[in-house]
C-alpha cells in the first residue's frame, strides 16, 4: 500500500507542477527522444543466465529553464523492459534446452534535473511508471537418442503477480550540440534501477527483481524563441 501510494504522489506533484507553471512550461524548450534499452533485473533472486533484453525506448519530453545551464527535464515515454535467458545441460544421456522472455511495456514519466556543461550535460533523477502490458514466454527442448520433445507457451501466473507500477531513479549523461538557431541534437546514455521488486506478493518473503536498464537514444530538442526563458546558448 505504501508504494502504490508513494507512486500515485509522484505522479500527482508532477501533474500539480505542470499545472501551476503554465506560463514557464509554455515557453519551455520541447523535445523528441528514441533509442533502445538493454534491460535486465537486479536483486537476489534473479533468473538464472538472464541476459540483457534489448527494447524501445521513445517519446516526448520538456526542458523548463531553472538558471543559467540548468533544465528541469520532463517527459512521458514507453520503455519496453524485461529479460531474457538460455539454458543448456546434459541429464542422464539427453540434452535439454530451455529458453525464456519476460517482455513488460511501461509508460515512463522520469522528472530529471539537467545540468549543462558546454556540450556536455548530466542528469539525475526519480521517474514514475506504469505497466500497461506484460508477456512471459518459454519454450522447451529435449534431445533423447531415439526422439525430440518440444514444448512452448506462456505463463499466466507471471502477469497476474506483477507490479503494475515502479518508481525508482535515474543517472545520465549526453553530448547535445546545435544544429541550426532554433534545433539542438542530442545522444543520451541513462541507466534507470527500479527501487520495487516486480512482484506483487503479499506473502513473505518476496521474491526481490527490481527492474534496471541501460537506455542509448538520440533526438533534437526545439529551442524556444522567447530567449530570456531558455539557458544561455553556447557559442
Amino acid at each position: 500500500m505504501n508504494n502504490k501510494f508513494g507512486i500515485i504522489i509522484y505522479i500527482s506533484t508532477i501533474l500539480v507542477l505542470l499545472f501551476y507553471t503554465t506560463n514557464i512550461f509554455s515557453q519551455s524548450n520541447f523535445g523528441i527522444r528514441a533509442g533502445a534499452n538493454f534491460a535486465t533485473y537486479s536483486g537476489k533472486n534473479t533468473i538464472d543466465n538472464s541476459k540483457a533484453k534489448p527494447g524501445i525506448f521513445a517519446g516526448v519530453m520538456f526542458e523548463i529553464p531553472l538558471r543559467y545551464m540548468e533544465v528541469l527535464q520532463v517527459g512521458g515515454f514507453l520503455s519496453q523492459q524485461g529479460t531474457r535467458s538460455e539454458i543448456e545441460k546434459f541429464n542422464y544421456g539427453h540434452k535439454n534446452y530451455y529458453r525464456q522472455e519476460i517482455k513488460v511495456n511501461y509508460l515512463v514519466v522520469p522528472l530529471t534535473w539537467k545540468q549543462i556543461w558546454g556540450d556536455v550535460y548530466t542528469k539525475i533523477g526519480p521517474y514514475g511508471a506504469i505497466a500497461t502490458s506484460a508477456e512471459y514466454k518459454w519454450f522447451e527442448r529435449k534431445e533423447y537418442p531415439d526422439s525430440i520433445y518440444e514444448a512452448s507457451g506462456v505463463q499466466a501466473s507471471f502477469v497476474r503477480s506483477l507490479r503494475q507500477y515502479d518508481l525508482g531513479f535515474t543517472l545520465g549523461v549526453g553530448y547535445q550540440t546545435p544544429i541550426s538557431e532554433k534545433v539542438d541534437v542530442f545522444l543520451d546514455f541513462t541507466y534507470s534501477l527500479g527501487l520495487f521488486s516486480i512482484y506483487n506478493y503479499t506473502d513473505k518473503p518476496n521474491p526481490v527483481m527490481r527492474n534496471q536498464a541501460i537506455t542509448i537514444t538520440t533526438g533534437m530538442v526545439f529551442t524556444n524563441k522567447q530567449k530570456r526563458y531558455a539557458p544561455k546558448r553556447r557559442r
